[in-house]
């Protein structure tokens, strides 16, 4: 893990394309902790030759405290409506994320409009039967678990509970 602190760093980081860059926006929390961007995982290949990219959402859960993906899983439905619509453009859209390699996290506050810090985290293996599809390097979370307003126990991640 290494934290961006200089101008030119970050700038390379965003602006460049140097890494993937993702987002954990302190002000999205849900039941279980803080709600972050969407990624696909690179997962390999089928048994056809064709690529297999994984949905993942960054997340940090309340009691976990450290930045993890989240992926559920897909399903076809028998008809296309708005929301599958909706969603398709949005994983489209979303950065790359390869096994060994390095992507950036961006955490803010869109709220209070303000910017806490830029990370540069590393990957590790790709698991392919597992609601985390890729190991993320450890970083303690606590802080931002508790300044987005998330409490422990039971009650984390409802603001105000």
């Amino acid at each position: 893990m290494k934290r961006l602190t200089e101008r030119q760093e970050v700038a390379e980081a965003l602006n460049f394309g140097k890494y993937p860059v993702l987002e954990i926006d302190l002000s999205k929390c849900d039941e279980y902790g803080l709600v972050g961007s969407i990624a696909r995982i690179d997962m390999g290949e089928f048994r056809d030759g064709s690529k297999w990219y994984e949905r993942a959402e960054l997340r940090v859960y309340g009691d976990e405290r450290k930045i993890v993906f989240a992926s559920f899983g897909c399903a076809l439905t028998d008809k296309l409506s708005y929301m599958d619509f909706s969603e398709n453009v949005q994983t489209a859209m979303a950065p790359i994320i390869k096994a060994d390699s390095e992507f950036a996290v961006v955490i803010h506050d869109s709220v209070k409009r303000e910017a806490y810090a830029v990370y540069v985290l590393s990957t590790g293996h790709v698991s392919r039967h597992c609601t985390q599809p890729i190991m993320v390097e450890t970083v303690d979370m606590t802080g931002y678990v508790v300044t987005a307003g998330a409490r422990y126990g039971k009650d984390y991640g409802r603001k105000g509970a």
